[in-house]
């Protein structure tokens, strides 16, 4: 996914716009921390969110203030779910001052935002993620020129496929932006890591194809359906799935609320 981060003050329209214009497919906020520039107008976030856009928070600390409860209370106060991603933005200067207190710092932040039911990302250059992502659910690379998550400059298996990097910038509808690229979806209490979404696969052909292939005999049309459903989802590919269910359904019958709901309902039941 492309992401993009901001400080400049803007309306919910302006940011729609500026999101739209670069390409992007979600959105950090600044939404705590004593060293950001400029905290976002919960308006504003709440205004974003409500076009739809996947969205990601900042927390920007100072060494002394880090605080992981403190900023996730912040983060659900401005609307984020259970699940959604929370960062500990940790700047190259600070961190070279203190390494050893910001890698401590961060082991305490960590289990703090996810034991308030959110997921911590730690943000910073290379060797800062090294040293102060040991609690993290995913990273957040700072990487100039280099767009690829997976790219050099960390072991190949540290966080593989939950990474993010941050690579560059631009002027998107007017709106001063830096753009990212993510290995993995971002979302809120939907969002997957890549072994739930695994384990969802794994449900879902145990659940639904079980079913379907003992029905299909007796319905050829779901023959095709499945047929058509397997090839499109590797792993559940929601807009696939409407697609094949809308030739199946009653006239006026919104096949893409339809298969979210069987996905959400399959997420459901992975979490119990």
């Amino acid at each position: 996914m492309k992401l993009a981060d901001y400080s400049q003050v803007v309306t919910v329209d302006q940011l729609d716009a500026a999101l739209r214009a670069g390409g992007f497919e979600g959105v950090f906020h600044y939404t705590s921390g004593s060293f950001a520039l400029r905290l976002e107008d919960p308006a504003v976030v709440a205004g974003i969110r409500a076009r739809g856009w996947p969205q990601l928070a900042i927390d920007v600390p100072h060494l002394v203030d880090v605080d992981g409860a403190a900023a996730a209370r912040a983060a659900i106060a401005y609307g984020f779910p259970a699940g959604a991603l929370l960062a500990l933005d940790i700047e190259p200067g600070p961190y070279r001052a203190d390494p050893a207190g910001w890698a401590a710092a961060a082991d305490r932040w960590c289990p703090a935002v996810r034991a308030a039911g959110l997921s911590p990302v730690v943000y910073g250059v290379d060797e800062t993620v090294a040293a102060c992502a040991n609690q993290a659910d995913s990273i957040w690379r700072a990487k100039p020129d280099m767009c690829d998550p997976a790219g050099p400059g960390l072991a190949d298996a540290f966080f593989a496929g939950c990474r993010i990097v941050q690579c560059g910038a631009g002027v998107f509808g007017g709106v001063e932006m830096d753009v990212s690229y993510s290995q993995f979806a971002i979302g809120g209490e939907d969002m997957l890591t890549t072994n739930q979404a695994q384990q969802l696969e794994d449900l879902w052909n145990f659940l639904f194809w079980g079913q379907a292939n003992r029905l299909a005999p007796q319905l050829p049309w779901l023959t095709q359906a499945l047929a058509a459903i397997q090839a499109a989802i590797k792993p559940i590919d929601v807009d696939a799935l409407a697609q094949a269910l809308d030739a199946h359904l009653p006239a006026g019958a919104d096949a893409q609320a339809i298969a979210q709901a069987v996905v959400q309902h399959l997420v459901e039941q992975l979490a119990k």
